[in-house]
């Protein structure tokens, strides 16, 4: 269980009984208005509003088969909503600058880590251009050392920080991601969140985390959202400061709550 020891003398800024939160701020850069989605006749999704400001860390909880991979997706332009409207700086919302990394690296087998960062970049960019690039934001990664190996020599906290560089070469203005640190060990796991963490803040860009780590959300995330059955019933300002540490009694008292509200709809 994550606790941290940045913010003992803050007061929480949570209600679990209110899911009408917003985000404090008026920079509303992503607005989701009444998402709808069915599979089979059987609705996933069932009328999700959202606001999302410009830069903004946004973690979505909730048990399997809530919808947060579906909203996850149509956020990424793989699947479309049957219904609402999703607008992005008050305009009709394209998905052309939104990047989708996935728990599984997805990583071409027959190609380096250069080539596999690379690929992310238009045809018709020059090549040496786009491996300058690739090795750049590699860099950031730290695997520069590693630029030639092949995916089949890396340890799987590896093959997501290319996964993870190859999001990233395109400067995206929004990161959804689908769990993807939920199959590490738990020291590259926690590597990996203070590595995505610092290229967030250094990049600047949007981020929405789907995860079931309560203790994930709350580490990295400005607001949690929870998805049950289709809508959001929490939204709920994670207002402490960063960089988040453990042993602080606060944010241990949200997960607590945040599990024992999850534990409640899994036992329903």
């Amino acid at each position: 269980m994550i606790t941290f020891d940045s913010c003992k003398t803050l007061e929480p800024h949570h209600n679990l009984n209110n899911a009408q939160i917003r985000s404090t701020g008026n920079n509303v850069d992503l607005l989701l208005e009444k998402i709808a989605k069915s599979f089979d006749n059987k609705p996933v999704l069932k009328g999700i509003d959202l606001s999302i400001e410009q830069h903004e860390f946004v973690a979505v909880l909730g048990k399997s088969g809530c919808g947060k991979s579906t909203l996850l997706r149509i956020l990424g332009g793989l699947e479309q909503p049957d219904s609402g409207r999703i607008l992005k700086a008050g305009k009709s919302y394209q998905a052309d600058k939104t990047r989708v990394l996935f728990q599984e690296p997805r990583l071409l087998p027959w190609l380096n880590l250069l080539d596999n960062v690379t690929l992310a970049l238009p045809d018709r960019w020059n090549k040496e251009k786009s491996r300058k690039m690739a090795h750049d934001i590699l860099l950031k990664v730290d695997l520069q050392d590693q630029i030639n190996s092949w995916p089949s020599y890396l340890s799987g906290g590896q093959k997501q920080r290319v996964a993870l560089a190859r999001a990233l070469i395109s400067t995206p203005q929004i990161l959804a991601m689908d769990e993807p640190f939920s199959a590490l060990d738990a020291l590259t796991r926690f590597n990996m969140q203070h590595l995505l963490e610092q290229v967030w803040i250094e990049n600047g860009f949007t981020v929405i985390l789907v995860t079931h780590d309560v203790g994930e959300a709350i580490l990295l995330a400005d607001r949690v959202v929870l998805i049950e059955e289709g809508i959001i019933t929490q939204n709920i300002a994670i207002d402490f400061p960063r960089p988040r540490k453990v042993r602080c009694h606060t944010l241990n008292d949200l997960e607590n709550d945040l599990l024992d509200q999850l534990l409640k709809i899994k036992a329903a």
